[in-house]
């Protein structure tokens, strides 16, 4: 508001409280919105105002801290600087929760940040709501170190700027910093399990596509580019099962398959799923399914 004389100050106030108060009225026409007015201080000369609107932008964010539905007075422009002695702590437990991708630790490391903030004594909506975005920003860089890949990195911090300071309550802040963060971890998580699955599914379709070969364990480790013991870990983790077992059942599905659908003989069919033995062939097929070959063929050709 401009130009309005100085004694009539209250009477200003007032009205513009009255404006709060109806539309605190009226809040259910505008469903789930808060509302909040902010006071810059009185500026008596142009070169003022700019400080005058930092002031107001301050009350603004105190909602945070008093709550919404308020008039809120001028507050002072603050650097939120004050709470930097938080965030080196915060960047350190995020680093250590990202580097194992520990979400647990994550949310832990968010919590902390979050109970330290909202109990430090003199505690200001501005501080909460800068610290808030600087810890939003410290987890982008972190990602970024680690290459950890974020759809959109720049708006990823805009977007979460932007919605940030539209949040009423320090706790609810706090809590879209835990949800944004986490479910960004939770698809980083994911994104690396896809790759880490990618070369299993490699290692199978080369299984699938060469079973009726000698191949081994050090053949396959190879195709995938990776040393024999890391790759067997690996198949076993993601698969359940250990090459051999997994190479084996592939080779007796062909086998069956070859019982009940050909005429081939029971050592044409050894020699066809990879076997060089017939009577290691016999063992391991009856060791799969219960029965030995020639019993397999009778009872379901």
């Amino acid at each position: 508001m401009l130009n309005y004389d100085y004694k009539n100050k209250k009477t200003v106030r007032k009205q513009l409280k009255s404006v709060l108060d109806e539309l605190v009225v009226q809040k259910s026409v505008f469903y789930t919105v808060d509302f909040t007015i902010g006071l810059g201080a009185l500026a008596e000369d142009i070169n003022e105002l700019k400080y005058s609107l930092k002031t107001a932008e301050s009350a603004i964010e105190q909602r945070l801290i008093e709550g919404t539905q308020k008039l809120i007075e001028s507050m002072p422009a603050l650097s939120p600087s004050e709470d930097d002695d938080l965030l080196p702590e915060f960047s350190k437990n995020m680093e250590s929760a990202l580097e194992t991708l520990d979400l647990n630790a994550v949310e832990a490391s968010i919590s902390l940040l979050k109970d330290k903030a909202l109990n430090k004594s003199g505690a200001s909506g501005c501080h909460i709501l800068h610290l808030v975005i600087d810890a939003c920003n410290i987890y982008a860089v972190i990602t970024r170190n680690f290459k950890f890949n974020i759809q959109n990195p720049q708006n990823f911090i805009e977007n979460f700027s932007s919605h940030a300071d539209m949040i009423s309550s320090a706790p609810a802040l706090f809590e879209y910093l835990s949800n944004v963060i986490c479910g960004s971890v939770k698809s980083v998580i994911e994104t690396k399990k896809q790759a880490d699955l990618k070369p299993i599914r490699t290692a199978k379709q080369y299984i699938q596509q060469n079973y009726m070969k000698p191949i081994g364990l050090k053949e396959v480790s190879s195709v995938v580019g990776f040393n024999d013991s890391y790759f067997s870990s690996l198949f076993k983790k993601e698969s359940g099962k250990n090459f051999l077992e997994y190479l084996s059942e592939v080779r007796m599905s062909k086998a069956k398959e070859l019982l009940k659908e050909t005429n081939l003989s029971i050592a044409g069919i050894c020699e066809k799923v990879g076997y060089s033995d017939l009577k290691h062939f016999t063992k391991s097929f009856k060791k799969y399914t219960g029965l030995k070959p020639n019993e397999f063929r009778k009872l379901y050709s």
